[in-house]
């Protein structure tokens, strides 16, 4: 909604305070997106940056196909390392929380999805291996 508001006051169809009044948005709000004023993303910064984003979800999917996928409560304890090793750990004093999770895995839902685990009968591990070894000889 707050696209369409800038959009129309850019195009000088509304005025600012006009167009505060009738869709309920603070007009300096709509004053400082038609003049670029505040730029970033709403809320509060993510403390990895894309790419280390980007190779995290490379090595989760890489554990999971090699058959050790990572808790929910592993990859935060990676990320705090993570971020402890880089001179980033300080923030908070602890590791990332669940609501950082769940947007971390909300933003990467079409590369990551969260599965419970399910035990598997040994004799079907042993041939599952054993069909690997065979394959891997070929």
């Amino acid at each position: 909604m707050l696209e369409i508001v800038v959009n129309l006051v850019r195009k000088k169809q509304i005025s600012a305070r006009e167009a505060a009044r009738q869709f309920a948005i603070p007009k300096q709000t709509i004053l400082n997106k038609v003049n670029k004023s505040h730029t970033k993303s709403v809320g509060c910064p993510t403390r990895l940056s894309d790419d280390e984003e980007a190779k995290f979800i490379k090595v989760l999917i890489a554990a999971g196909e090699f058959g050790c996928p990572l808790s929910k409560l592993d990859l935060r304890l990676v990320v705090f390392e993570y971020l402890k090793k880089n001179g980033r750990g300080k923030i908070n004093g602890g590791p990332p929380g669940k609501a950082c999770l769940d947007n971390f895995l909300s933003r990467h839902s079409s590369d990551l999805s969260v599965h419970s685990t399910q035990n598997i009968k040994k004799i079907e591990l042993r041939k599952g291996l054993m069909n690997s070894w065979n394959i891997l000889e070929i």
